[in-house]
């Protein structure tokens, strides 16, 4: 009875969260080309001023903007099994090739290796990176566009995607991180080929970046914690 119970529950919760991906789906399908404008400028707009897909997300870090922005560009995704998990489901379900080299961990120096560019930095503030892919694809096939093109590229075929991390200080010891991740595509039929695609794999995609900034919160403040401990 006892495991019948606990299959009860599994089911049930399996069910649950079937429910909610699928809502949250259909819901990045029927919003696909609307965001809500920012009110506030980044480098992300010299790039991708007019984009299909804007995800933000943002995090309070006790820590200085120096200490916070070390700590972003030095995120290692791969550090957490979640996130490791859903990248392998997403190579599972696509049947995509295995990487046959070890990449460099922390994030900004993983994706350069796979093809993209940084486009900008403000040192110490912000970062934007950005590529050409063909996400829906088994094999993304990431494209390296030089930053002085990349606004007017136009290749059929294809989706920019730019993204960056930003900080902005709050007081001396407090720090707003936040995240975007901006997409367009370059012709008609990539943009059907992209908006399946997004609506499929969004819910992996958001929950990866809110748990990226979770993780840069965990290492800029126990930085913090170390520089007292040195300083007595």
């Amino acid at each position: 009875m006892r495991q019948h119970g606990v299959g009860m529950t599994v089911a049930a919760a399996a069910g649950v969260a079937a429910v909610t991906y699928g809502s949250y789906a259909t819901a990045a399908w029927l919003k696909y080309g609307r965001h809500e404008p920012l009110d506030r400028t980044t480098l992300l707009d010299s790039y991708m001023p007019e984009p299909e897909i804007v995800e933000r997300q943002e995090i309070e870090v006790h820590a200085p903007a120096d200490v916070a922005y070390a700590a972003s560009r030095n995120l290692d995704l791969m550090h957490s099994p979640f996130i490791r998990l859903i990248f392998e489901t997403r190579a599972c379900v696509m049947g995509s090739a295995q990487q046959e080299t070890e990449l460099p961990r922390p994030l900004i120096e993983q994706v350069k290796v796979l093809g993209w560019n940084i486009l900008d930095e403000l040192p110490g503030r912000e970062i934007v990176v950005g590529a050409a892919a063909k996400p829906w694809q088994a094999d993304v096939g990431f494209r390296a566009i030089p930053a002085g093109s990349f606004a007017t590229f136009d290749d059929p075929g294809w989706a920019k995607i730019v993204f960056n991390f930003s900080v902005e200080p709050l007081d001396s010891d407090r720090t707003m991180v936040r995240t975007e991740t901006r997409v367009a595509t370059t012709d008609d039929e990539s943009r059907r080929r992209f908006r399946r695609y997004w609506a499929f794999v969004s819910p992996g995609i958001i929950l990866i970046r809110f748990l990226g900034l979770k993780m840069v919160k965990i290492d800029a403040e126990k930085g913090v914690l170390a520089q007292r401990a040195v300083c007595g």
